[in-house]
């Protein structure tokens, strides 16, 4: 066969993408919008400005990115009281490129990495490409206490074979950040088993409990790669800039990033005009991540408000840009999402998508505009009133 093993995924849709397909998009109610451009965030214009800068006519073929935007990264981190050195930051055109270099560096073929579910389900596409293997762990949701980890999966999990625990911190579409007494255990397991943890924190900024949570950057006791950028934390996935933060003990950590030094040198993809900009895109940026958690905010609240009598159960949320509702089983999940859009036009994406283990559920997104918001809420009451027995 002429084509490489590693892309071996069905290329046609899934019926649910069939389904959208036929459906008017103008009028559709889509509660599972997560592009904030098309959310109806406002942005300043003058953001397009900070590409006219006569050093964008220069190249600086930095493989950890120009000094400059790598000082706005380490700004960032000093806000959260986070001391780390400019040496520890790589710059990549996006977390799926940041999560390719690790990948890179720490597994070798049919090597494998601890994934969490539910989950977003983009981690069997990265590390197919790399010919890396998943093995997954439980999120557990408990009613009198949220979303925790399942430790006896992950060490169930673990094998002479694994590399690399990934955590989302907050996890999409569950919400649910690592605490502190996780974050201990969960860098114990690494040092036992002298595996690495990846620690993707695009969502960290986006606090909806207002409890106090910890980034993993800059910890010492074990190999630690944190991953962020500005299309969550300053809502600009189309400017594509992100970055590798590289923490651990010092003598590994320093292989770590020679070696990441030399994949970053052989793709240098992260552009100048992005580059130049970062440090107004972290000021211009302040004023519409604050817009967004006033939003997401205030509709996790409203969603709270119009369930609290109601058959729908609300899972507990504490950041991000997603929370999780329960629907009662009076239709299957598939069902549910089915009549959804084929009889009210809304979109909500099914727990299958993110590997609940049972259902029924959905993920709705908490960045679009609130009348959208309303208007599906509605949709769901809709369909539970015409089918309720």
């Amino acid at each position: 066969m002429i084509f490489s093993e590693r892309i071996r995924y069905p290329f046609e849709l899934n019926e649910l993408s069939k389904l959208i397909e036929v459906k008017d998009k103008n009028n559709l109610i889509n509660l599972a919008e997560s592009n904030p451009t098309k959310a109806g965030i406002i942005y300043e214009h003058k953001i397009l400005n900070y590409f006219f800068k006569n050093d964008n006519l220069k190249y600086y073929p930095d493989p950890k990115g120009i000094k400059e935007a790598r000082e706005a990264v380490l700004d960032y981190y000093k806000l959260k009281g986070v001391f780390i050195s400019l040496e520890d930051i790589f710059l990549t055109s996006g977390t799926s490129e940041a999560y390719s270099f690790i990948f890179k560096i720490l597994c070798d073929p049919l090597d494998n990495i601890l994934i969490p579910f539910p989950g977003y389900p983009l981690f069997d596409y990265l590390s197919s490409l790399e010919l890396v293997k998943t093995k997954h762990y439980r999120l557990e949701y408990f009613h009198n206490s949220g979303w925790k980890i399942d430790f006896d999966s992950i060490v169930q999990s673990i094998d002479k074979k694994t590399k690399a625990i990934v955590l989302i911190n907050p996890n999409n579409p569950t919400g649910s950040y690592v605490s502190d007494e996780d974050k201990r255990k969960i860098i114990d397991i690494a040092k036992k088993n002298d595996i690495a943890i990846i620690a993707d924190e695009v969502f960290f900024d986006y606090n909806i409990d207002d409890k106090v949570y910890h980034s993993f950057a800059g910890n010492k006791d074990c190999l630690t790669f944190v991953l962020s950028g500005i299309s969550k934390i300053l809502a600009l996935p189309q400017m594509k800039l992100s970055w590798i933060v590289v923490s651990g003990e010092e003598k590994i950590k320093r292989e770590a990033i020679d070696r990441l030094e030399l994949v970053s040198d052989t793709f240098l993809s992260v552009s100048i005009p992005i580059q130049n900009a970062l440090k107004d895109f972290f000021l211009a940026g302040e004023i519409i991540k604050k817009n967004i958690i006033e939003r997401i905010k205030e509709n996790y609240l409203y969603i709270k408000e119009c369930v609290k009598d109601s058959p729908i159960r609300l899972l507990d949320t504490s950041g991000g840009w997603s929370t999780v509702i329960e629907l009662p089983r009076i239709l299957s999940e598939e069902e549910w999402v089915k009549k959804l859009l084929m009889e009210e036009n809304c979109l909500v994406y099914p727990g299958y998508f993110f590997d609940f283990e049972r259902e029924a559920f959905c993920s709705i997104s908490l960045i679009v505009e609130k009348d959208i918001l309303i208007r599906g809420i509605k949709s769901i009451e809709n369909i539970l009133q015409k089918y309720q027995i």
